[in-house]
């Protein structure tokens, strides 16, 4: 088996961005610890001058290498004071970057000060800036989150599938078949696979969430079949990013602890960035991304 490779470079990044909401509990860790260990992962559209300033770092010796248990090679290089100016001035042409992975770590970065401030304590030295790892969209990998679900809510396998027909195409596949685009979900039910196509007067493509699969499965079937009203707290939902494989899901189905599960096809960048531009939020675990740094190889001392 061949390891997958993760470099990275870390920068900091000014808080003007749009916050949704403020995890309270890890802001009151951050205003204790005073330090990020973990980056937040933020794409940017590619820019010519900014990948060869990064081919002419990574082009000598990193300054950090491993490889952990899960066969993942990960490679860190320092940034030298020539080629930094230049890379801040190459970034400075960027327009505009996405929050991919660690929103509620941005946030609560972002609510540091303000909370802070209404406590009276005295500014921390580094509390406008917090740790980002800055990823080229073309570098970035958007995997799907699938889901699979203990209960069928009482209804028996041929009732549950009779209720799917009113919004799906449902058909039966010898074997698992991962969708082939958007709008196609395969279905574990029981150990028995299907294909479900969504019908067209479910899908609104004018809304940039509730046309996305993960948002149609929750409406269509999660929510008003399944009786899963809350997937971020409901025990009878759990979540597999499209990392791990296929047989992992099967397994949990065969042990008799889960019914069925949902396997989606993975959302695009530009439809992250389209649900971003219009200031909204996309559904709950719906994207697994990566590349991701392990969490405390770098560190950025907010109170140094």
């Amino acid at each position: 088996m061949q390891n997958s490779l993760k470099k990275g470079f870390c920068f900091k990044t000014p808080k003007n961005i749009f916050i949704y909401t403020v995890r309270r509990k890890f802001t009151n860790y951050l205003d204790i610890v005073g330090y990020n260990a973990e980056p937040v992962l933020l794409a940017h559209p590619h820019h010519e001058g900014v990948q060869q300033l990064l081919n002419e770092c990574t082009s000598v010796r990193s300054e950090y290498e491993f490889t952990t248990t899960d066969r993942i090679k990960h490679e860190l290089w320092v940034v030298n004071q020539e080629l930094t100016p230049k890379l801040r001035d190459a970034f400075l042409e960027i327009p505009v970057t996405y929050i991919a992975d660690g929103h509620h770590r941005s946030a609560s970065s972002a609510g540091l000060k303000k909370q802070r401030t209404l406590n009276g304590k005295s500014a921390f030295p580094n509390e406008d800036y917090f740790l980002a790892f800055f990823i080229d969209e073309e570098v970035l990998q958007i995997l799907e989150f699938n889901r699979i679900v203990k209960t069928l809510n009482g209804l028996t396998p041929e009732e549950f599938v009779a209720k799917l027909a009113l919004s799906f195409d449902v058909l039966p596949t010898s074997t698992f078949q991962k969708p082939e685009h958007e709008h196609l979900i395969s279905m574990c039910l029981e150990g028995n696979w299907y294909s479900l196509k969504c019908h067209n007067n479910i899908i609104d493509e004018n809304h940039p969430v509730h046309c996305l699969d993960a948002e149609i499965l929750t409406q269509y079937v999660l929510n008003p079949i399944l009786g899963i009203n809350d997937l971020k707290t409901d025990e009878n939902i759990e979540f597999i990013s499209g990392a791990e494989p296929i047989s992992k899901m099967e397994e949990k189905i065969a042990s008799s602890k889960f019914r069925v599960a949902f396997v989606l096809y993975p959302v695009a960048m530009e439809e992250v960035k389209r649900v971003a531009d219009n200031h909204m939020i996309m559904p709950p675990k719906s994207t697994w991304v990566e590349p991701k740094l392990r969490s405390g190889l770098t560190i950025y001392n907010i109170n140094e």
